[in-house]
């Protein structure tokens, strides 16, 4: 129990200092898309994955200030990242990810996260949290592949056996959606120290900071055109088929 609360105590701790890197600004328009989330303000778009809690009795939670975004700052709607309720911390996942200060482009790699997952999981033990279109093409270039997902499909682990399988990785392969459930420091406690760490995902938060928490390698989403990205957003499109977006990486030698 003790345990518990101090990876809980590290997560909110974590989360506090991506938002003090992070800026305030005027939200211009919130899209609460089907699978994704989009939040505009005067500086730029950001996204982030939409997660829901499914088979929560009466149905799910209203969210703080609804209808009322537009009328918010983002560091009060960033802060919603720390919330319980999944829909609630998507939405301010997203807002942060709007108000992250700017990577140099100098700094950014254009290379594809399964080619990056192969390029270091090539031969080796490898531990996916989530689920991703590259797992087929991995298991065949791995030692041992262990996948875990919430819920688990065919084939997968439950996050209840991270724990056991975790310290056997060299590479861990994590979904940005694991700073919406708040999972990432728990996680992180079962991955070696000398494992390579990849977070990918539209929700992965891109900054530095991350580095400083045993990360290697973000896999992010920067928004290109916020008007395109956010039309295809009101019209149902997966993460796949959305436009206006670039998939960019940053790692931690380049820091």
């Amino acid at each position: 129990m003790i345990i518990i609360i101090i990876i809980i105590y590290h997560m909110k701790m974590l989360i506090n200092q991506l938002l003090s890197v992070a800026g305030d600004y005027k939200i211009k328009e919130v899209i609460i898309g089907t699978f994704d989330i989009g939040v505009l303000n005067t500086k730029k778009c950001g996204i982030a994955t939409s997660m829901r809690d499914f088979g929560v009795k009466g149905g799910h939670p209203a969210l703080k200030n609804l209808g009322n975004f537009e009328s918010m700052t983002t560091r009060p709607l960033a802060n919603y990242l720390k919330s319980d309720i999944l829909l609630e911390a998507s939405l301010g996942a997203a807002a942060l990810n709007s108000s992250l200060p700017e990577i140099d482009e100098e700094k950014l790699k254009s290379i594809n996260a399964s080619e990056l997952v192969i390029k270091h999981g090539e031969g080796k033990n490898v531990g996916v949290i989530g689920h991703f279109p590259f797992i087929k093409k991995l298991k065949k270039r791995v030692n041992k592949l262990y996948v875990f997902g919430k819920p688990p499909l065919k084939g997968e682990l439950p996050p209840e056996k991270e724990s056991l399988y975790l310290p056997d990785v060299d590479l861990a392969v994590i979904s940005g959606t694991s700073f919406i459930n708040h999972t990432f420091r728990e996680i992180m406690e079962y991955v070696r120290d000398d494992a390579y760490v990849i977070v990918l995902g539209p929700s992965a938060p891109l900054t530095p900071v991350l580095f400083d928490y045993g990360v290697d390698a973000l896999c992010g989403t920067i928004v290109k055109s916020s008007a395109t990205l956010l039309k295809y957003l009101k019209h149902g499109a997966t993460f796949r088929d959305l436009k206006g977006k670039r998939l960019v990486t940053i790692t931690k030698e380049g820091f």
